[in-house]
């Protein structure tokens, strides 16, 4: 869990620098959030957490992508996988 921490606090980091800087929907902001519900996913740790990054992540691609792009599709597949009961 060492190096996951690690990168989840460098994420955190480049996310609140994104923001600081950025819109808060701009891409490199997205993501951030995409990548942080990506790792949070693989750990099955801070699962409220990682459903709001993805969430957000996807909300903002659905508003300015088209319905076929790839990151939107990815960001639906891991809100339906967090979603998912078991």
């Amino acid at each position: 869990m060492g190096l996951r921490h690690e990168a989840a606090k460098y994420l955190l980091e480049a996310l609140r620098m994104r923001e600081s800087f950025l819109a808060e929907d701009h891409p490199l902001v997205t993501r951030a959030c995409y990548t942080l519900a990506q790792l949070y996913a693989e750990t099955q740790d801070e699962r409220t957490t990682t459903l709001n990054y993805a969430l957000r992540a996807f909300r903002i691609r659905e508003a300015k992508l088209t319905k076929t792009h790839r990151e939107l599709n990815l960001s639906s597949e891991l809100v339906q996988q967090l979603t998912q009961t078991d």
